[in-house]
């Protein structure tokens, strides 16, 4: 059989959707002839359907060199580095294929997904409203707008976008979900509650519909309903750590930290509304408590600070401790957060990483200050933090930090170091922080009883520690 007819045989088989018929005819012209670009950038195609994202890279890298003008092969590029997580390669590919189309609808809202991961909001806001000049009715571009807009804090207009959707798709439980999280966040607790239950008949199979409703439930003090919905949202989607995290926390279960992608989606949600949310909402004082108590024992450090913010967040601590700081680092799992503390430019270097990880990178001996403000209410087991931070301070350098407070709690039994209490955060006890400190050769300068937060409308106690690293 000539090339010609292998492909138009191996076209049929791929849009009747035979895929494994149509990717083995697509290989046999390969192999007779390597350098075919339809059936390299058909098999890639294969690639992508199946998410194969490893494998449809190298074929749409080898496409994009000898068609250079074609503004598809350089989307599809960019889709397979995003869904790689490689955000700044795919970002420049849309770009590329934006150049060669400027009506190209579905890479203006790829590109928007790129640089929302990028932490890049007002590019991403952008490039979702120019697809939708092209296609105004395109309802998955919209639900990617009110998702940036309620990212940026925008809920009002995320609303706004939601019910264009359910106009257009009233059975959309995506939609209907995204609409009743902005309704939350706009006061309208009840009707929340009601676009979960409405998400669940259109698609009982909706896991993070279940999962929102056991968090509303949860919040007005429905346990047993809200421990039900969090096991079914986890039936319907075992990967995701949300409701696993929280049914720990609500069973007592022992657990030594938050996973990483349950906090990532809480605080990149969170990350616009945050600094509000908890110095107005929750009268959050402690970044100001930590940087005052810090100035006031750090006289002995001399001159200008070299700062390690651990868990930064937007950079509350960052901006009280800054006018004292010749260097700033801050780290966090957060992108969004990053991207919020980033347009303070206060900071010498942000980091995206785990805590520990990161500090093991960094060299000995290195920081007069490290400071991290409610950050162990989602790191359990600290010690391998003390252990660092007593690495990388310097002989008088200091370590500050807030924790909620396990001994003003009831814990679940055997639990005295710590516990996940049923918020979804830890608490820690004095005791705890004590033993860490002398082992790791920190003394204690003050620690003092605070009110971490107002929360339900009732003051949670806490401790606002501060440590000095012994010379040797």
């Amino acid at each position: 059989m000539q090339i010609q007819e292998t492909l138009a045989a191996a076209l049929a088989h791929h849009q009747a959707g035979r895929l494994q018929q149509a990717e083995s005819l697509y290989r046999e012209i390969l192999r007779v002839a390597p350098g075919n670009g339809d059936a390299t950038y058909l098999l890639s195609i294969i690639a992508l359907q199946v998410r194969n994202y490893g494998a449809a890279l190298p074929l749409l890298e080898q496409v994009a060199a000898v068609r250079p003008d074609n503004a598809e092969v350089f989307n599809n590029l960019g889709v397979a580095l995003k869904e790689l997580a490689r955000f700044r390669e795919a970002a420049e590919n849309f770009h590329k294929a934006l150049a060669l189309n400027p009506w190209f609808a579905e890479a203006y809202t790829n590109l928007g997904v790129a640089l929302r991961a990028l932490g890049d909001l007002p590019g991403s806001l952008a490039n979702y409203r120019r697809a939708l000049t092209i296609k105004p009715d395109h309802t998955g571009t919209m639900l990617n707008l009110g998702a940036a807009l309620q990212a940026n804090g925008e809920h009002r207009e995320a609303e706004i976008v939601y019910r264009r959707v359910l106009q257009l798709d009233p059975q959309n439980a995506e939609a209907i979900t995204n609409l009743g999280v902005v309704l939350g966040v706009l006061g309208q607790p009840e009707a929340e509650k009601d676009c979960y239950r409405r998400a669940i008949a259109v698609n009982p199979g909706y896991a993070l519909a279940h999962s929102n409703l056991g968090s509303r439930l949860l919040s007005t003090g429905h346990r047993e309903e809200a421990i039900a919905c969090y096991r079914r949202a986890l039936a319907l989607a075992p990967a995701d750590d949300t409701p696993r995290h929280m049914l720990a926390a609500l069973t007592g279960q022992p657990v030594e930290h938050a996973p990483a992608q349950y906090v990532t989606t809480l605080f990149d949600d969170y990350a616009a509304r945050f600094d509000t949310h908890l110095t107005q909402g929750l009268q959050y004082d402690i970044p100001r408590q930590m940087a005052a108590l810090i100035s006031k024992h750090g006289a002995g450090l001399g001159g200008q600070w070299d700062v390690l913010d651990l868990g930064c967040g937007t950079g509350l601590v960052g901006a009280a401790i800054a006018p004292y700081a010749r260097s700033l680092v801050g780290v966090d799992l957060s992108e969004g957060m990053l991207a919020q503390a980033r347009s303070k430019q206060i900071y010498t270097r942000l980091e995206r990483a785990e805590l520990v990880p990161m500090m093991r990178g960094e060299p000995a001996a290195s920081y007069d200050v490290i400071t991290s403000a409610d950050v162990f209410i989602y790191v359990g087991k600290i010690d391998d933090v003390f252990a660092e931070t007593g690495r990388l301070l310097r002989p008088g350098g200091v370590f500050s930090c807030s924790i909620e407070d396990l001994d003003a709690t009831p814990a679940p039994a055997g639990q005295t170091d710590f516990a996940l209490m049923p918020t979804g955060r830890f608490a820690h006890s004095r005791a705890y922080l004590e033993r860490l400190a002398s082992t790791y050769g920190l003394g204690e300068l003050e620690m003092r009883q605070t009110v971490i937060r107002i929360e339900g409308g009732s003051p949670l106690s806490g401790y606002l520690a501060l440590w000095i690293k012994h010379a040797h």
